[in-house]
């Protein structure tokens, strides 16, 4: 198993675990990329600071977000599963 990880900024931490790269705020596992695709925690818009630290990661508005959520572009998931 291949893990490491990469402080973003104060409470927000990148940890990659073998081919899945999560976003961590504070405590919880907000985003990850896994092949290519974008996927979101259930706490990934908990406040405005995780919904910050989101935005900042992906790129995208949290309004931005929730329509591509909406749209099934993006899924909503227990991240852990990804791994």
């Amino acid at each position: 198993m291949n893990i490491s990880t990469y402080r973003l900024g104060a409470n927000v931490t990148e940890i990659t675990i073998n081919d899945v790269t999560y976003l961590q705020s504070y405590n919880s596992l907000v985003a990850a990329r896994k092949d290519g695709k974008l996927y979101l925690g259930p706490k990934w818009d908990y406040s405005v600071t995780t919904a910050k630290h989101v935005a900042q990661y992906t790129g995208y508005k949290s309004t931005e977000l929730r329509k591509m959520v909406k749209a099934g572009e993006v899924e909503v998931i227990d991240l852990e599963v990804l791994q």
